[in-house]
């Protein structure tokens, strides 16, 4: 009885999995312990290739290989896994071969062969002047958790840049809302644990402490927000969670909205947390880039819970797993019809950067 319940939660988990991503009935009847690739669009005609798999019984991590070198983790609680990689039109060597390894070994794909090997349309043509992939992983790019390459160069070049974009924030609200902006998630965690921002990443987390005290106020505040740092001559438009993405200069930095409510922090649709008056404040100043950024009083505290008490040990293939009441938020949070006409959305704003490209 229990093995048929396991098999059931199995199959639903995977018709889920089908449906949330568009994909046709055949993933959800991949065997366990196999994978296979999917190709989707991003309406730009650059591509994106999205490989889906079951994981093997019992296992946590996997890993993605290009030609046998590491390209990305991936961890996950569920028992499916998903690797994406985007503008993959054309940028992959020809004979090029993908492989997916677990603790246990080969993945294979389609339950049959070791590894997939790539055919068109994402074979680069002679000539291309496309960065490939096999470039990109020699100049010590990591594909990131949002299907980019990042090198640990280009994080650090635009250091001063991101912190000229998050000052100008500060300032902005303080003059504005009096309300603290503070770093937080991915940024803090690499701030605290190593001086310095991760490497590979590809965002920077901030978050604005407002006072309201409902995630309904939050929503109308942040509609405000927006249309007054637009006034003002940011640029800037909502995320697809419901924060706010302001583009400053070169850089984008990621700014969630944030609340207390019944001594617990939300921010945004990934946290919600039990915090003390004395853990929050007064804010910790910390050093980046020649200036410094605020953050909480003892952000170990926002850390341990955000990412267990092995954070201080990096884990290239963590993902975020955001509780129910953080899923809640995230729901309310969503941007509005009105909202993404308004303010257009971050896919928006690419494909017509394309189209004018």
């Amino acid at each position: 009885m229990f093995s048929k319940m396991n098999q059931w939660g199995l199959l639903f988990s995977r018709l889920w999995a089908a449906v949330c991503n568009r994909l046709p009935s055949a993933f959800w009847r991949t065997a366990q312990g196999s994978y296979w690739e999917w190709r989707l669009d991003d309406n730009d005609g650059r591509g994106k290739l999205v490989i889906f798999g079951v994981k093997p019984e019992g296992t946590k991590r996997v890993a993605l290989l290009f030609n046998d070198r590491l390209l990305g983790h991936n961890e996950f609680d569920k028992d499916s896994f998903r690797f994406v990689i985007k503008r993959a039109k054309g940028r992959i060597t020809p004979g090029a071969k993908f492989k997916i390894t677990s603790d246990d070994g080969v993945i294979p794909y389609l339950g049959k062969k070791l590894f997939w090997e790539v055919e068109t349309p994402f074979v680069q043509q002679g000539g291309s002047r496309k960065l490939n992939i096999e470039k990109a992983l020699s100049n010590g790019c990591l594909l990131t958790k949002k299907g980019t390459f990042r090198s640990p160069a280009f994080v650090q070049k635009r250091k001063k840049s991101y912190l000229a974009a998050y000052l100008a924030v500060k300032d902005w609200f303080d003059k504005m809302y009096g309300y603290p902006v503070l770093v937080s998630h991915g940024t803090l965690l690499g701030l605290v644990r190593e001086g310095d921002l991760i490497p590979h990443d590809d965002d920077f987390d901030c978050l604005y402490l407002s006072t309201a005290d409902s995630v309904e106020s939050v929503c109308q505040e942040r509609h405000n927000i927006l249309c007054r740092l637009l006034a003002d001559g940011f640029e800037c438009f909502v995320g697809s969670t419901g924060h706010i993405k302001v583009r400053y200069g070169k850089v984008e930095i990621d700014l969630m909205p944030s609340w207390i409510v019944d001594d617990s922090l939300n921010i945004a649709g990934f946290t919600v947390m039990p915090i003390s008056d004395d853990e929050l404040r007064p804010f910790r100043l910390l050093p980046f880039a020649g200036g410094a950024v605020q953050a909480f009083a003892r952000p170990e505290a926002f850390l341990e819970y955000q990412y267990g008490e092995g954070w201080r040990n990096p884990d290239p293939g963590y993902r975020s797993r955001p509780s129910a009441d953080a899923l809640r938020n995230r729901a309310k949070l969503r941007p509005r019809k009105e909202d993404v006409e308004q303010f257009g959305t971050a896919s928006l704003r690419r494909e017509a950067e394309h189209r004018h490209a």
